[in-house]
């Protein structure tokens, strides 16, 4: 086995760590957004909802 092989079979298994690597960084922005998204969305239209029930009753 050559310098050059080695080279290129240690880059095959660096590459499939580095794109899991980075596709798991944007998949925890993706949530992170994700959480933020469905915060916002909730102050803003499940509690005057949830406040207009309690007011009901």
């Amino acid at each position: 086995m050559t310098v050059s092989n080695m080279y290129t079979l240690k880059n095959r298994k660096i590459k499939p760590m580095a794109s899991l690597y980075l596709a798991m960084n944007s998949f925890k922005i993706i949530i992170i957004l994700y959480n933020k998204f469905i915060i916002i969305i909730g102050t803003k239209f499940l509690f005057p909802v949830l406040l207009q029930k309690t007011e009901g009753l």
